[in-house]
């Protein structure tokens, strides 16, 4: 029993490049889906905005009729976002999950008088929804936002088809993949040859680890939140 296989991932620059990646593209993702699903999410919630049920409905038929990753990649393709970062970002968006856990979370925990207290006193929409109403509603959003990053970690399928880890940039002593994410780069390494079979394993176990520990920092958060609520 030795700890070879972890040398070789923490003394390697090229093997830690799926790791770099992966937290750039989860971060830089999970900020854009929150901030979309929420400027989605709050409108939906209002009684007054008269299109609500109509867009709620599109969003519900998403969710029961998904196409799945072969209309992704046509999309994809068609939008010449093949091998980009942005076939691994625009895609996740906007979650319908989480914009109906925010949406429920909007009606249920913020009552008509807050509403109405803002515009007496002046509030426009915008100020209601970032002074009055997210302030209100921050547990819904560490949900959103840990669920979001907990997905963007495990992401492998669309990495594999959308971008395959593509551009490559040759470097001094050989080859990074500049939209290779941790799950990719853990299956490429496997596939070198039996000689790295145990570097992807050591890169298996330490992908198990970041996820728990954001899982229990999730738990932690989402507990602490719903205490001062």
């Amino acid at each position: 029993l030795t700890t070879i296989a972890y040398e070789r991932v923490f003394n390697n620059h090229q093997i830690l490049t799926g790791y770099k990646n992966t937290v750039f593209y989860t971060l830089l993702g999970t900020a854009i889906n929150i901030i979309l699903t929420t400027m989605t999410a709050y409108p939906l919630s209002r009684r007054d905005f008269k299109a609500r049920k109509f867009i709620t409905f599109l969003f519900t038929f998403t969710m029961l009729f998904s196409g799945g990753l072969i209309p992704t990649f046509l999309v994809v393709r068609n939008l010449g976002l093949m091998n980009t970062v942005w076939a691994l970002i625009l895609p996740g968006a906007i979650s319908s999950w989480n914009m109906f856990i925010m949406k429920n979370y909007f009606q249920t925990s913020i009552p008509g008088e807050l509403y109405e207290a803002a515009r007496i006193d002046g509030a426009n929409g915008r100020q209601t929804l970032f002074k009055v109403i997210i302030p209100n509603v921050m547990p819904s959003i560490a949900t959103c936002t840990f669920l979001t990053l907990t997905n963007g970690f495990k992401l492998f399928d669309q990495n594999l088809a959308l971008t395959g880890g593509m551009p490559s940039m040759l470097v001094e002593g050989g080859k990074i993949n500049a939209t290779e994410l941790l799950a990719l780069n853990i299956y490429s390494t496997y596939n070198i040859g039996k000689n790295y079979h145990g570097v992807a394993q050591a890169k298996a176990v330490i992908f198990f680890l970041l996820v728990a520990v954001l899982a229990i920092i999730q738990q932690k958060a989402t507990s602490r939140k719903e205490v001062q609520q």
